[in-house]
């Protein structure tokens, strides 16, 4: 395919995002959504929901036809606008279709029984979803919910998972993926809208100087000057590719809670697309055997983002860093 037909497809995509009780688009790991998949030309639409603090789950379903989803639209629904797409979707016409669904932490169709409340405006019923009628209308489907979620259990992903025969993304320490979020971005939802060309898990040591450690690649490979870390293989999880190339190229062994999420970064360049995993790593560790590259070398913020690729990416990431010191 050439690449202006590649783009074109791009650009007939749509992502509709539908907030949650209590919130507007503005607020939580919506802008930063709307920010990363407008990047590969993708159209993001999120609507304001009305009476957020107390919805009617008609004004929702109302609005949500407003957006005029079709067959290449992707609908994300977080907690109770997951609610909303749902049963906006047990309302179509037999022959229509959107290309995905995605639920973040949202409920259960009778959760007004689970969490013995009321019946909350239409948005839950006694009989719950009517799943066969739901996966006329799409089929991809995919879940997020995490475990030590507080306000909608993590009984009701599952639950929601069973019947829509969806990819069940599960996590530990998300919460209700809001305030809990370390930073507020969902790397895993944005990899369910955009497929990357590469992935990589990259770790940025740090000293008590504030300087950073990075990777002399200039008699090695390009670029000259780079972040520790490599591709994220098959089944592996980013922060397990971290570990494991942190002891590769530094010949030190990290554990999981030595490290701190500095979210992602990410780049198109000629039609490819690619995420990088980035994590901070506090140490007071002075010098490293480097097995990869031609050294490493503590620089100030200024001075490695003169050396480093891309200078707007290494700002956004230096502005992620300064929220831990």
């Amino acid at each position: 395919m050439v690449k202006q037909e590649y783009y074109k497809l791009i650009l007939m995509k749509n992502v509709i995002l539908m907030h949650g009780k209590n919130t507007n688009p503005s607020e939580k790991w919506y802008p930063w959504l709307e920010k990363e998949i407008s990047k590969f030309g993708v159209n993001f639409i999120a609507p304001i929901l009305p009476n957020a603090n107390d919805p009617e789950i008609n004004e929702w379903i109302n609005e949500l036809g407003k957006t005029n989803p079709d067959k290449y639209s992707i609908l994300i629904g977080h907690s109770r606008g997951g609610v909303a797409i749902l049963r906006w979707l047990e309302t179509q016409s037999n022959d229509f279709k959107v290309k995905k669904v995605i639920l973040v932490a949202t409920n259960s169709g009778d959760s007004e029984k689970r969490n013995k409340t009321k019946n909350n405006k239409g948005f839950f019923s006694e009989d719950g979803y009517d799943f066969e009628k739901i996966k006329k209308h799409c089929d991809d489907f995919v879940i997020l919910h995490s475990r030590d979620d507080k306000w909608v259990d993590f009984k009701n992903g599952e639950e929601n998972a069973r019947g829509l025969n969806a990819k069940f993304l599960k996590f530990k320490n998300r919460g209700h993926f809001g305030s809990k979020l370390s930073v507020q971005e969902i790397p895993e939802l944005l990899e369910e809208i955009i497929n990357f060309n590469t992935r990589k898990a990259l770790i940025v040591p740090i000293n008590k100087k504030q300087e950073i450690l990075i990777q002399d690649r200039q008699n090695w490979k390009k670029p000259d000057w780079g972040y520790f870390g490599g591709g994220i293989e098959h089944g592996e999880k980013p922060i397990e590719t971290v570990i494991r190339e942190t002891k590769e190229e530094l010949d030190i062994d990290i554990k999981p809670g030595d490290l701190k999420n500095l979210g992602v970064s990410t780049t198109i360049r000629g039609g490819c697309k690619h995420i990088r995993y980035m994590y901070l790593y506090p140490t007071d560790q002075k010098s490293f055997n480097v097995l990869e590259g031609d050294g490493a070398h503590w620089l100030a913020f200024d001075k490695a983002g003169e050396l480093l690729d891309i200078k707007n990416r290494f700002n956004e990431t230096v502005e992620k860093i300064k929220k831990y010191l």
